[in-house]
């Protein structure tokens, strides 16, 4: 009988080659997202020049009608952020130098709890230990939601007022809010592309929006949503799923149309586990990326 090993550990990673011999990397990724790599999409890009970002990310875009979302748009963005990660080696620069350059020396991160428990005490605890190694932000989630009717909205109206205790949110803030739209506000996580965030930019709906550069595209859309979303007063915080990418694209933009970056803090350590150097805050903030390359 052949036991697993609990010790070990695995990780997939999408690596593009070239005739130069200069690779491109990107992951981890998950299982889903790497078949439609698999079942095609890979070999529609021999013989493709890599520095053309624009054309190859227009045809993987238009190649099948489900890629606007779904783990085809996640494969669209592995491939892009690969390339990416390719054009920077290739040129010997960090990648947000070819998106325009840096000024600022370090990214803020703001530390996102998802798996964090809400029981009695733990939410205290995490909220003040978090605030003690420098995060002046934190992203908490409701465990409850509709299915869970009034009592639901009442364990997490309760949530937010433990973190407020423990951390002094500013109250002020989401009185303003309250006070001034009935409007129920989305943070734009599942907005996968700028026609996704068209509409909800133009209504005045969202003042920050969360897109992921592992599921709407990578890179290359994340910059032209940073575009889109600047005109209308909306910032822009990139989701820390692909930290790495995110990074880049931050510290590419203005500090006020992306003023930080989402640090999972429980899980990014664990799934960067095979890389040297992956990008951890210390004080809240993450040094400006040296390497000639994303990941």
């Amino acid at each position: 009988m052949l036991l697993s090993d609990p010790r070990r550990r695995t990780a997939r990673y999408l690596e593009i080659a070239t005739t130069a011999g200069v690779t491109g990397r990107y992951g981890p990724l998950d299982q889903d997202v790497a078949a439609p790599l698999t079942e095609g999409m890979a070999s529609g890009l021999l013989g493709l020049n890599p520095m053309a970002n624009g054309y190859i990310w227009d045809v993987l875009q238009r190649t099948d009608r489900h890629s606007r979302h779904g783990t085809r748009k996640m494969a669209i963005s592995a491939v892009d952020n690969a390339l990416w990660d390719l054009r920077g080696r290739l040129l010997g620069v960090p990648v947000w130098q070819l998106l325009g350059g840096a000024g600022r020396t370090h990214i803020p991160a703001y530390a996102s709890t998802h798996g964090t428990f809400h029981s009695d005490g733990e939410v205290e605890r995490t909220a003040e230990e978090l605030l003690d190694e420098g995060y002046t932000a934190q992203k908490w989630f409701f465990g409850d939601g509709p299915a869970q009717g009034p009592e639901g909205m009442e364990r997490n109206i309760a949530l937010v007022e433990r973190t407020r205790a423990a951390v002094g949110f500013r109250s002020a803030s989401f009185a303003q809010l309250r006070s001034s739209t009935t409007i129920p506000l989305a943070a734009g996580e599942h907005l996968y592309d700028r026609y996704d965030l068209l509409p909800f930019s133009r209504k005045g709906l969202l003042s920050v929006v969360q897109v992921d550069p592992e599921w709407c595209g990578g890179v290359t859309e994340v910059v032209r949503m940073c575009a889109m979303a600047e005109p209308f007063g909306v910032q822009v915080f990139p989701r820390g799923h692909g930290i790495h990418a995110a990074l880049h694209i931050v510290v590419s933009q203005s500090p006020q149309l992306c003023p930080s970056v989402e640090y999972l803090y429980r899980f990014t350590p664990e799934k960067h586990y095979f890389e040297v150097e992956a990008p951890v805050p210390k004080g809240g903030v993450i040094p400006l990326p040296t390497r000639c390359r994303i990941t």
